[in-house]
């Protein structure tokens, strides 16, 4: 729990203030590579982790998400992958949480935060990050990512169809 509050301190200022009432929006993940360490904030779907939705009106309510906690962590980790050089990074941190941070605790949405950090025997010059953790509604078929390593940024769309992409690839000279 130590590291609890200083990771979520650092993943709340990968996002831009504008976006605070809202962890992250629906259907985004941002991605921040930091030392050798990679730390993400990515919005799922409910309608991509099964048996989290207990009442089954499409939402998920605080303690909907505090009961199935385990299981939308273990879905997230075996639908949601980084790689760097063909290698799993270790997992340091994995947590779900509701994207309201205004305290309104009745609030039900239809997506869930997960902040999520892992790390790499050696900086990931060149993470590959791959996810299944598409929704089934017909707003639930892309997520877009947003990464930073250093000064560098990129922008990567990902759908079932093109469900991975290579961050920071430097061209083939």
């Amino acid at each position: 729990m130590k590291l609890f509050r200083p990771v979520l301190l650092l993943s709340m200022l990968m996002v831009p203030m504008s976006l605070q009432a809202h962890l992250l929006p629906k259907q985004n993940v941002t991605m921040k590579i930091l030392d050798n360490s990679a730390n993400f904030v990515v919005s799922v779907p409910i309608s991509a982790l099964p048996n989290v939705d207990e009442n089954k009106d499409g939402k998920a309510s605080l303690r909907e998400i505090r009961n199935q906690e385990k299981w939308i962590e273990q879905q997230f980790k075996s639908g949601f992958t980084i790689t760097n050089n063909g290698k799993k990074g270790t997992d340091l941190m994995v947590m779900a949480m509701p994207p309201e941070t205004d305290g309104d605790h009745h609030h039900h949405s239809d997506y869930v935060v997960i902040l999520y950090r892992v790390q790499f025997d050696e900086i990931p010059n060149n993470p590959i990050i791959s996810t299944n953790l598409f929704g089934t509604h017909s707003d639930e078929g892309k997520m877009v990512i947003r990464a930073t390593m250093g000064v560098e940024k990129e922008l990567a769309t990902l759908t079932p169809a093109l469900n991975w992409h290579e961050f920071f690839k430097k061209p083939n000279i």
